[in-house]
């Protein structure tokens, strides 16, 4: 889990890990990365296990990522959306095309 206080350390951490790992690995990085540059002073979790596990490799050298970000975990105003993120591979490093924060409302009664 990564919260905005320890974000952009453990962002470097990941970084580190990504040498090792492949693309899916690289390509969370990359959206966590983003994440934390836009999310800067709010308290928010997003899990990189889960996030590099949903990578969709497509067939033009992007990868489709899509995983759930908590905000204010463990407050009254806790709220979970969906981030979804796209990276390029292509020479050099990895770079962001899109990210997004997607609303999910809550099913309503019966």
């Amino acid at each position: 889990m990564m919260t905005y206080g320890r974000g952009l350390a453990l962002t470097a951490v990941f970084c580190g890990l990504a040498a090792c790992g492949g693309r899916a690995n690289q390509a969370s990085t990359v959206c966590e990365t983003a994440i934390a540059e836009r999310l800067t002073g709010q308290q928010y979790s997003v899990d990189h296990g889960a996030l590099a596990a949903s990578a969709e490799e497509q067939a033009d050298g992007v990868v489709v990522l899509q995983s759930p970000i908590v905000f204010k975990q463990g407050l009254p105003g806790e709220y979970t959306q969906t981030v979804d993120c796209k990276v390029r591979f292509g020479d050099g490093e990895p770079s962001l095309i899109s990210l997004a924060f997607v609303y999910i409302t809550p099913p309503t009664g019966p």
